[in-house]
């Protein structure tokens, strides 16, 4: 590895064999033999280089990716030095200030609501339910949802015509013979009657093209057999949530968890920084000699 980025350093000073020089007066010293690119007194070496190339890839990938980097390196030191004479660093200081802020607040608020127990206690299944019920008209379908039977079976199956009689039945003992009985020659067999899919999921196994609107065409379609390839597929349809309708609650639960999840995280965070600050002001850390309007 270390013949491949000795190799790969001397490629690098051949490409970029001019050295950069910006706002200096060119002049090489006698001790700048690791530097590949100089702007002003900003300087890469071959060092630096070296600790952004990932080890174990492929000699050309190396080279294309140290390239990319010195390319980059360049141009961010160009914009930064001819930005800085145009915009208020002073201001950007700031930005970067609070956002550093930020990310301490959130990684320490993050951290200790991992670790409260009240936090990553259980959501009743009361409280989902009340929530689902206040909130119902803001959880809407954004693609169909179907309830029914999908079997793909063998051209050639030996019972291929009962099954094309069995699976429309709405008869639970005729849904129990498929299982039994005439799944010899069957590739897939989906029973889900007694649960939503969505319709894109089914609709990826089956060689049809219905247009650009699903709805209309599951209000229409019901039932869907179609030969290609070698197999049938058939699929019955027992029921229909178009577009737009409000999403069962089984099916809108993985939203309000998380809904509620980052109310609680909300409230948390409000609570930290008001204990934080009490705790300091009633241990005298802090001194506050202005109207607070508390």
């Amino acid at each position: 590895m270390k013949s491949l980025n000795r190799q790969l350093q001397y490629i690098l000073i051949l490409c970029f064999s001019v050295v950069v020089v910006a706002c200096g007066d060119g002049k090489e010293k006698s001790d700048d033999g690791d530097i590949l690119v100089r702007i002003g007194d900003k300087t890469l070496t071959r060092q630096q280089l070296d600790a952004e190339i990932p080890h174990g890839i492929l000699r050309d990938d190396s080279i294309k990716l140290a390239r990319t980097y010195i390319r980059n390196w360049i141009e961010f030191q160009l914009i930064s030095e001819v930005a800085s004479k145009n915009i208020d660093m002073d201001n950007i200081d700031k930005m970067v200030e609070q956002y550093r802020f930020d990310l301490i607040m959130w990684e320490y608020s993050r951290l200790m609501f991992d670790t409260n127990a009240d936090s990553n206690s259980q959501l009743s299944e009361d409280s989902l339910f009340v929530h689902y019920e206040t909130n119902r008209n803001r959880y809407k379908l954004s693609s169909p949802l179907i309830k029914g039977i999908y079997i793909k079976a063998e051209d050639n199956a030996p019972r291929l015509a009962e099954l094309k009689r069995l699976y429309i039945s709405a008869d639970s003992a005729d849904v129990e013979k498929i299982e039994k009985t005439t799944l010899t020659g069957v590739v897939h067999f989906d029973y889900f009657r007694d649960r939503w899919i969505d319709w894109a999921q089914v609709e990826a196994r089956i060689p049809i093209e219905i247009g650009a609107s699903p709805d209309d065409y599951l209000r229409t379609h019901r039932q869907i057999e179609v030969s290609q390839g070698g197999y049938t597929y058939l699929l019955d349809i027992s029921d229909l949530l178009t577009s737009g309708s409000v999403m069962p609650y089984e099916v809108a639960i993985p939203i309000i968890i998380e809904e509620m999840k980052n109310s609680r995280r909300e409230e948390f965070d409000i609570n930290l920084r008001k204990q934080i600050y009490d705790d300091a002001i009633s241990s005298g850390k802090i001194e506050i000699r202005c109207d607070m309007g508390i």
